[in-house]
């Protein structure tokens, strides 16, 4: 005779598959999330300003970089991509990319270490890096480090009656 019961032998077989389930994905959870974790955000239309000398009106692009992981990391290069479209940026399909080689008089250069906790910030010429760009692109700031072989990117906002703006000047 057959009985629907839920024994004693069931509870805990349930029970070590939840437990079990569980610790895995504790275990990809650290995994995902030990080492360096680089955010990085970009910032136009900066200007500076220093005391008893006043402020520079000329327009920079500021990329604050912070290693909010567990271990540091090295920044090896920093570049700049234009894409044509999110579908080529998906595809990873630059229209162009082009390497920032000097990061400004503010920051260390590259390659540079990154210690948990701490910032990079470049402050780059804005008419500079916009002039190698097109009007009608997406342009991400482009970070390499030693722990990825992938780029971390920053998406740079310019409103195009600006780009339109820097493009007549520079003809």
């Amino acid at each position: 005779m057959e009985s629907n019961q839920f024994g004693m032998t069931d509870f805990l077989a349930v029970w070590g598959s939840i437990t079990g389930t569980l610790a895995i994905l504790w275990d990809v959870y650290k995994w995902k999330t030990t080492g360096p974790q680089i955010v990085m955000k970009a910032f136009p239309n900066m200007v500076t300003a220093e005391p008893g000398v006043g402020v520079d009106h000329t327009l920079h692009i500021a990329i604050d970089v912070t290693n909010t992981g567990s271990a540091k990391t090295t920044l090896k290069s920093l570049a700049v991509a234009c894409y044509s479209s999110r579908w080529s940026q998906w595809r990873n399909k630059p229209e162009k990319t082009f390497v920032v080689i000097n990061t400004g008089p503010f920051c260390r250069a590259l390659p540079q270490v990154l210690e948990v906790g701490e910032i990079w910030r470049p402050f780059l010429p804005q008419d500079q890096i916009m002039k190698g760009i097109e009007h009608e692109t997406l342009v991400f700031f482009q970070l390499w480090h030693s722990a990825s072989n992938k780029p971390v990117s920053a998406q740079l906002v310019i409103p195009r009656d600006q780009i339109a703006r820097i493009h007549a000047s520079a003809s």
